[in-house]
This record gives C-alpha cells, sequence and structure tokens, in this order.
C-alpha cells in the first residue's frame, strides 16, 4: 500500500500530494482497464470451450435448419456509474435455447427450468413468445431452410454464458494479482 506524506501548512507539499494522487488515479485507472480486458479475454476462452463441446445439431438448430452457428464476442470495457463493464456475448439464432434449453423431453416440465438462473430471468420452458410445443414429449417438426419437414425434441441446456461466469470467479483472483501487483 502506498502512503502518502503531507505538511498541511505548506501549499507546495499540499500541491505535491495532489498531483501524486492525480497520477496513482491514472495509474489505477489504467490498471483497472488491463485487469478488465484480460478477465474478458479469460472469459471468451472459455465460453469458446463450452460452446465448442456442444454439437452442430444444437449450436444452429438441426443440420439443415439454416440457422447460423454460434460465435462469441467481446463487448468494449467502459465505466457505468462508478462500476466497470465488459460484456461477452454468445451471438447466434440459437444462443438462448442453448443456454436456458427448450421442450419438455430434455429439460424439465413447462414452467421449470434447469437452467440456475432460469426462473429468476423467465426464461423457464414454454416461456418462448410463439411456442406451441414445448410441453410436448414426442417433439415437434420445423421447415428447414429447403422447406422440408424436420423433426426435433428442442434442446438441452447447456448454460455455456453460465457456467463461465462460474468458472471466471476461480480466474478473478490470479488476474487481479498479475494486474495490481
Amino acid at each position: 500500500m502506498k502512503k502518502l506524506k503531507v505538511s498541511i501548512n505548506n501549499e507546495k507539499s499540499i500541491d505535491e500530494a495532489i498531483r501524486k494522487l492525480e497520477k496513482y488515479k491514472e495509474e489505477l485507472r489504467t490498471k483497472t482497464e488491463a485487469f478488465m480486458s484480460e478477465l474478458a479475454d479469460a472469459g471468451i476462452q472459455i465460453l469458446d470451450a463450452y460452446v465448442g463441446r456442444i454439437s452442430p445439431i444444437y449450436r444452429t438448430g438441426g443440420l439443415d435448419a439454416g440457422g447460423d452457428d454460434l460465435s462469441t464476442s467481446k463487448g468494449a470495457i467502459r465505466e457505468e456509474g462508478g462500476k466497470w463493464i465488459c460484456e461477452i456475448f454468445l451471438n447466434g439464432s440459437q444462443s438462448v435455447f442453448v443456454e436456458f434449453g427448450s421442450g419438455v423431453t430434455h429439460n424439465t416440465s413447462v414452467g421449470g427450468s434447469l437452467h440456475p438462473k432460469g426462473g429468476e430471468l423467465g426464461f423457464t420452458i414454454g416461456s418462448y413468445p410463439g411456442q406451441t410445443h414445448a410441453d410436448d414429449p414426442r417433439g415437434w417438426y420445423y421447415k428447414d431452410r429447403w422447406g422440408k419437414s424436420q423433426h426435433t425434441y428442442g434442446t438441452p441446456t447447456f448454460a455455456p454464458l453460465y457456467n463461465t461466469s462460474q468458472d471466471l470467479i476461480d480466474v478473478i483472483y490470479e488476474v487481479a494479482k498479475r494486474t495490481y501487483g
């Protein structure tokens, strides 16, 4: 911990203390940006590993569904209201289904969720707007990109973002030690 000695009766001493504090504030800001960047990079690496273990059938919504594959990205590092924020994203048309699951066959009953935050966030089985088959254990059919009917039972709950957030808890201390010294 740095110490700063100030003679309160000496204007030069006070000015020097202010200058040192401003310099320390800027150093702290720079280190915090580096900390957030390294943490977000670690998050992307962890998230990519989780996504890589998910079958392409679920990542794209079906081999012939025409859905895009999942991808990850990192948002800009920013300070808002005294809090530092850097988001990582799971992108793709199937991202919500891969995170929270769909259909009762791979998951739990309608209104439930195998995802640790599903109920809290309002992403339960059967809660997706426009769904009509969540409670059908026989699954349902959809039209693929060629107009052919394809059968599905939905998507298991993989929770790659949630799992990444839990893994980052184990990484924070080491990143902070490296960044702040």
